[in-house]
């Protein structure tokens, strides 16, 4: 749920507008939180697979790259 919720902020200012109207080293800042959104996202795979968590720790490899 953490991650879904992180990314509402980032739906919201995707737009080229939004980068405008809020400076692009803010809108970038904000959208570093993809980073955290896609983590959650890991954990959460991670913790529902049950007996080959190989997949899911791949992922979060990929991530650390």
């Amino acid at each position: 749920m953490l991650g879904f919720v992180l990314m509402i902020p980032l739906v919201v200012t995707s737009t080229g507008a939004m980068v405008r109207r809020l400076g692009y080293k803010r809108w970038q800042m904000l959208h570093r939180l993809i980073y955290f959104s896609a983590l959650a996202g890991v954990i959460h795979y991670y913790w529902l697979v049950k007996s080959d968590v190989r997949l899911p720790l791949m992922y979060g490899a990929i991530l650390t790259c």
